[in-house]
């Protein structure tokens, strides 16, 4: 699962790229989150999510397909490898169907809980805006999934009495909050979904495994529909 997700991050990443060749920019200027970036045209076929998706474009179901795309390489680098580490220490506790649904609804719920916060109140206060917790009009990206996965490997650190484990999600957790400050991110998602994932890692530990595997072939059946859903509304 570790893998496959991965690959997926990184496939998506390539073919937002060649959604729209012409459309890629580059610079290496960090702060301008540009190098190697896609378009707005080719994350929006592929199923960047938010406020704008969600609540006026009629594209719910995009809360489960914003996390598999990613505004440049550095973004998706850092993504990547945060969530490989971390879920390298979580595989210590749970099985590969828990870790995918720990992570793939992590990253919905954040997303929802980013684009609802956003349309009901956040779009009133600049100031919450500025500091990344009113929510997103326009979201891409794993992090909320990367910080579900922070959020259960402090959950089964704490179930499992590893300090190990524990002091990993704790110190994760710090380091993802300061850091969305410090670079301006959607720490709305981010905390969204290490309280998501938080608590998910309650729920799965007491599923059967047939309705894990159901679980997740249906997160991975929307999530096709719903890149399918975007690509033909921004293409007609």
């Amino acid at each position: 699962m570790l893998n496959f997700i991965t690959s997926l991050l990184v496939g998506f990443y390539v073919l937002s790229l060649l959604v729209d060749p012409a459309g890629i920019t580059f610079s290496l200027d960090i702060q301008q989150h540009a190098l190697l970036a896609p378009s707005n045209a080719g994350l929006l076929q592929l199923g960047a999510t938010g406020a704008w998706l969600v609540f006026e474009q009629g594209l719910p179901l995009t809360v489960f397909t914003g996390l598999l795309l990613h505004a440049d390489l550095l973004h998706l680098f850092f993504n990547v490898a945060s969530f490989r580490y971390v879920s390298a220490e979580l595989r210590r506790f749970i099985g590969e169907e828990d870790l995918g649904l720990i992570f793939g609804f992590s990253a919905a719920l954040a997303s929802l809980a980013s684009a609802s916060l956003y349309q009901f109140w956040g779009f009133n206060h600049p100031l919450l805006l500025d500091l990344g917790l009113g929510g997103a009009y326009l979201g891409i990206g794993a992090s909320g999934g990367v910080l579900g996965v922070v959020g259960a490997l402090l959950g089964r650190g704490q179930t499992s009495g590893s300090l190990a484990a524990r002091q990993t999600g704790e110190g994760f957790a710090m380091a993802g909050i300061v850091a969305g400050f410090l670079l301006g991110a959607d720490n709305c998602a981010h905390l969204a979904g290490f309280a998501a994932g938080y608590l998910l890692s309650f729920v799965v530990a007491v599923l059967p495994l047939w309705l894990k595997r159901i679980a997740l072939v249906l997160l991975l059946g929307i999530i096709c529909y719903a890149v399918c859903l975007s690509y033909f509304h921004f293409t007609a």
